[in-house]
């Protein structure tokens, strides 16, 4: 039988490589990817502690939760801790543990059940897109590629701020939103935008931000940083599927990736076992694509940010569950609980986004049958 090769050694493919080698062992895993991965503080994301606690991460910080808000105010403090990992020791821990060696190799096309490489060629079963915002088969298969994304300029800078234990995510109406934090004696401060196209002038420090805030202040490191937060159909076209930002798999309401990303590999690990891709599609669409729609809606609509936030004050519990796209029936109580202009646009756009969705899906479905027949 031929391989199944995993293309992408980032948290998507060695996250599927650790779950994939538990299901049917490591011998007929190939994991390819060509570079090693950077190294420094721009590595750091954060995560919960339901995937620390599965995996057994190791992990650098822990803050006591994550605060919600604008530059004047915060609105909604959510006391859920936030573990802060090193991007590369997660990805190298997991591929370890798998026991799958990184194949240091280009991939370059895909042609008749076989990729090529700069060095060799594979024949293949299934063949695992993770390579993130390079889109390699999705680009090869002239797939759809996800529509909005959330880009910035994240910093480390060294100076003089009160530390804080939360991490904080402040946003202004004009579409500015600042990530701000205090690690080891650095302060890590990103601006962010989200949109379909970049524009660097909303990722500018305002006067009013934390960024300005700073005393003494010097930029040790700083780096744009941009990846995808809708998801896009398929996730699978005939023998070959997509994870991770490679069909847009970071949660819209934080961006945080490594838990949906880990969560989605163990749904793939189960499709591949069963060897077959569209219980994959199926089982995340019914488990995700709901909360991620509604995530997405009110992500965008940064005017109405406060209204928002002053509703989920009173529902922490609930709101942790949303921001991790949990919970689907809790977050249709929440947002019953918003004022009803703003319910009708979310209602509309929601149905909008559902029906492309659907289509979209169908659409290539109908394409798949077309070149079997």
């Amino acid at each position: 039988m031929n391989d199944i090769i995993i293309l992408g050694a980032g948290i998507a493919g060695c996250g599927l490589a650790y779950n994939l080698s538990r299901r049917i062992g490591s011998k007929r895993i190939k994991i390819i990817d060509p570079l090693d991965r950077k190294k420094g503080l721009h590595n750091l994301r954060g995560t919960f502690h339901e995937v620390i606690r599965e995996y057994n991460l190791p992990y650098e910080h822990i803050f006591k939760g994550v605060c919600f808000g604008d530059h004047r105010k915060k609105y909604l403090v959510v006391n859920e801790k936030l573990f802060i990992i090193d991007y590369n020791k997660i990805c190298n821990y997991l591929l370890s543990r798998s026991n799958i060696k990184l194949i240091k190799e280009k991939a370059l096309s895909l042609e008749n059940n076989s990729l090529i490489t700069d060095k060799k060629k594979y024949k293949y079963q299934y063949i695992i897109d993770c390579t993130g915002m390079a889109f390699f088969a999705r680009r090869l298969l002239k797939l759809p590629l996800p529509k909005i994304y959330m880009y910035g300029n994240r910093r480390v800078i060294i100076g003089k701020i009160e530390p804080d234990e939360y991490v904080n995510f402040l946003s202004e109406p004009d579409g500015y939103v600042e990530e701000f934090y205090t690690l080891n004696n650095k302060i890590l401060q990103g601006d962010w935008g989200i949109s379909q196209k970049v524009d660097l002038s909303k990722i500018t420090p305002r006067p009013y931000s934390f960024y300005h805030r700073i005393e003494d202040r010097k930029i040790a490191s700083k780096e744009f940083v941009m990846y995808p937060i809708s998801p896009v159909m398929p996730l699978k076209y005939r023998n070959i599927a997509f994870l991770g930002d490679a069909f847009g798999n970071a949660t819209p309401s934080t961006g945080e990736g490594i838990r949906p990303i880990l969560d989605s590999s163990k749904i793939l690990a189960r499709a591949i076992e069963l060897e077959n891709l569209d219980y994959y599609q199926n089982q995340w669409k019914q488990r995700y694509l709901d909360s991620y729609l509604k995530n997405l809606i009110t992500k965008l609509d940064l005017k109405n940010r406060v209204s928002i936030l002053k509703v989920l004050q009173k529902n922490t519990d609930n709101f942790i569950q949303m921001i991790k796209c949990q919970g689907n029936g809790k977050s249709k109580l929440l947002i019953r609980k918003l004022p009803k202009r703003m319910l009708f646009k979310y209602a509309f756009i929601y149905g909008w986004l559902y029906t492309i969705y659907s289509l979209s899906e169908y659409k290539h479905k109908i394409n798949e049958l077309l070149i079997y027949t």
